[in-house]
């Protein structure tokens, strides 16, 4: 009975060892912070992926350029039985549920890049030997 507890014990610790490595498994289509921010083509990276995002519609490829900008602006006459959306908008009137998903859309992405853009810059400063000073200015 002693020498089986023992046995189970021994197991269990063996198996509970190894599961850290196990169970940590990093993905082959996403970088790491660690991993981005250790080279000059990783910071780059990093910035590309900033202005690739702001060209995205739900920002300054469509919404807040030529459409939703616009449209506030009362650049537009747009009618009613036209698009009530862009009617609501026009009239400056953002109860409409096409309306708030613009904004909500245009907003939370806007938040993100903007945190996205301060975790360059935190890594811009832990990683200054990394960057030649015309990059890290």
């Amino acid at each position: 009975m002693k020498t089986k507890i023992s046995i189970i014990f021994c197991l269990l610790s063996v198996i509970c060892s190894s599961c850290s490595d196990w169970l940590d498994v990093k993905p082959n289509d996403k970088m790491t912070e660690e991993q981005t921010f250790t080279s000059m083509p990783g910071f780059k990276q990093a910035l590309n992926g900033v202005y690739i995002e702001l060209n995205q519609n739900s920002l300054y490829g469509r919404q807040l350029t030529c459409d939703f900008i616009e449209v506030i602006a009362q650049r537009y006459d747009v009618s009613e039985s036209q698009n009530q959306a862009k009617y609501d908008v026009m009239q400056l009137i953002n109860t409409n549920t096409t309306t708030r998903s613009v904004l909500s859309s245009a907003w939370g992405k806007a938040y993100n890049l903007i945190a996205n853009v301060n975790l360059i810059i935190k890594n811009c400063e832990q990683h200054r030997e990394i960057l030649p000073d015309d990059y890290y200015r």
